[in-house]
């Protein structure tokens, strides 16, 4: 088949927009259609960071523009592995919650920035407490959230501390949880 150049520069051009479009419209049948990120768990990390580049390239590289982003991808690995004393356990939880409460937020406004300059955007954040997690470490899983632009947070956690969130929140002692709460009255 032989194509005029005009022909053959609009298939070129088709061709280019096709991939952007692809990522800009991931609804099918009426349905959103997005990834959590935990399913690009065994990508490498950036040696000594996160691995917010694997995941923007696995997102581009399957068409999907959104994302639920599982905390622990961008968070510093663990230094206690399998088979760690509990002591080493207890200080590498220690530096977790060090990280996570001093980690200015506009690290996590930086990897905002780089999904939305890849044209991908952050759906939802699972950051899951733990019975072992102070209320301010809670509250800063609210701050981050926000941060990095999500609409909300989706979480893996007990009853236990699903209510002790409500409780806080019911009762003004966690300032950013009575602040969600006043906001929420006011709709």
């Amino acid at each position: 088949m032989n194509y005029t150049r005009r022909e053959f520069g609009l298939l070129t051009l088709a061709g280019l927009a096709l991939p952007a479009r692809a990522l800009a419209d991931t609804i099918l049948g009426g349905v959103r259609l997005g990834v959590q990120s935990y399913s690009f768990r065994e990508l490498p990390r950036t040696p000594g960071g996160d691995a917010t580049a694997a995941i923007i390239q696995a997102m581009k590289d399957t068409g999907l523009s959104e994302c639920e982003l599982w905390a622990p991808q961008i968070e510093p690995v663990s230094a206690a592995g399998r088979g760690a004393s509990a002591d080493e356990r207890q200080k590498a939880r220690e530096a977790v919650r060090r990280w996570r409460l001093e980690t200015p937020l506009d690290h996590f406004r930086g990897i905002r920035k780089q999904f939305e300059s890849a044209g991908l955007a952050i759906a939802a954040y699972n950051y899951s407490p733990g019975a072992d997690f102070t209320d301010e470490e809670i509250d800063r899983g609210f701050e981050m959230t926000k941060a990095l632009g999500a609409g909300f947070i989706t979480s893996s956690t007990t009853l236990a501390v699903a209510k002790r969130i409500l409780i806080n929140s019911l009762s003004g002692s966690s300032e950013l949880l009575a602040d969600l709460r006043s906001a929420a009255g006011d709709r």
